[in-house]
C-alpha cells in the first residue's frame, strides 16, 4: 500500500490519511534505511521502513492501527465481515457511507487507485460502489502525478463483477487472480490484550535467553497428533505441557509479548511484507 485515504468513519472527524511514501529528501546514507517501492527514470520513490503513532491513551492509535489491517485485509481478499479488526465501523449508521481510496504498486510496473464505498445494512458491512483504475510507472511525471487518476479508465468495477462477488468481497480477488499476487503482513493487534505465545516450533534458545535469563530451553514436540510444550529451568525438572496457554503460568507478560514480537519480526525479515504491533 503507497497512502490510504477514509473518510466517513464514525471515530474520525474529517478525513483519516495514512502515507507509507517517504515525504523527507532521501540522500543516499538515508536511502540504505529505507525500502525502495520503485523508481521512474532517474527519480526513486522509498518508504520508510518504520513508522510509529504516538498519542496519550484513549486518542486513536489502535483504531488507525485496525483501520490499517482492516484495508490490508480487503485488498488480500478477505470478507469485510470477518477481517476481525471492523469494529471501528461499529457505529456506521444506516444511510452513511465510509469511503476508502487506496494507492499501491505492484511488480507489474503499475500504481493503482481503488476506491471502495462501504454501508452497514441489517447489521452487516457491504460494499455498494468500488472502482479500480491503473497506470503505468511511464505514466507518472513526479510525486503528484502518482496519485493522480481522474483521466484514467477503470479497469476494474463491481458493477462488472457484482454477480460473482459476495456483498463484502472487494474486487481486488479479481485483481490479485490477474497479477497472482497477495499482500504479506503479519497482524499482531490480537496480542494486545491477549498474553498467549505463539510458536509453532522450538524457540530460539538465545531469544528466550534474552528476555529470561532463567529458562534453559523452550521446545515443541510433536508425538504423532499430539503436541508438547516442554519448559526447562535451569537446575529444575523439565516441564511438559499440552496447550501454549499453560505457559502464563511459568513465563511473565513481557518475556511472552517480547517473544511474539521478535518471532514475527525475524519471520517480516524473512519474507517481506508489514509487521503491524500494537503496544
Amino acid at each position: 500500500a503507497l497512502p490510504i485515504s477514509a473518510c466517513g468513519l464514525p471515530m474520525f472527524n474529517g478525513k483519516c490519511e495514512i502515507n507509507f511514501l517517504a515525504q523527507q529528501r532521501t540522500t543516499a546514507e538515508k536511502a540504505e534505511k529505507m525500502g525502495l517501492v520503485f523508481s521512474k527514470g532517474k527519480q526513486p520513490f522509498y518508504q520508510n521502513n518504520v513508522m510509529s503513532f504516538i498519542g496519550i491513551n484513549a486518542s486513536g492509535k489502535t483504531t488507525v492501527l485496525k483501520l490499517i489491517v482492516f484495508v490490508m485485509r480487503m485488498l488480500d481478499n478477505e470478507p469485510l465481515n470477518v477481517t476481525g479488526c471492523s469494529d471501528f465501523l461499529d457505529d456506521l449508521e444506516r444511510g452513511h457511507e465510509a469511503v476508502f481510496e487506496v494507492w499501491f504498486y505492484t511488480d507489474n510496473d503499475t500504481v493503482n487507485q481503488l476506491r471502495t464505498v462501504i454501508v452497514k445494512e441489517n447489521g452487516k458491512l457491504a460494499i455498494k460502489e468500488e472502482i479500480l483504475k491503473s497506470k503505468t510507472l511511464t505514466e507518472i511525471t513526479g510525486k503528484r502525478k502518482l496519485f493522480e487518476f481522474d483521466d484514467c479508465e477503470v479497469s476494474l468495477s463491481r458493477d462488472n463483477n457484482a454477480e460473482f462477488l459476495l456483498e463484502d468481497v472487494s474486487v481486488m480477488v479479481a485483481f490479485n487472480k490477474r497479477v497472482g499476487k497477495s499482500i504479506a503482513f503479519r497482524d499482531m493487534l490480537k496480542y494486545t490484550n491477549e498474553n498467549q505465545l505463539s510458536i509453532s516450533e522450538d524457540c530460539p534458545p538465545e531469544l528466550i535467553a534474552f528476555f529470561d535469563p532463567s529458562v534453559e530451553y523452550l521446545k515443541i514436540k510433536r508425538v504423532g497428533k499430539d503436541t508438547g510444550i516442554c519448559l526447562k529451568f535451569k537446575e529444575k525438572e523439565e516441564v511438559v505441557l499440552r496447550q501454549l496457554s499453560e505457559l502464563n503460568r511459568y513465563l511473565s507478560s513481557g518475556t511472552i509479548k517480547g517473544i511474539n514480537t521478535f518471532l514475527n519480526a525475524v519471520k517480516t525479515f524473512e519474507n517481506g511484507g508489514y509487521l503491524v504491533i500494537d503496544e
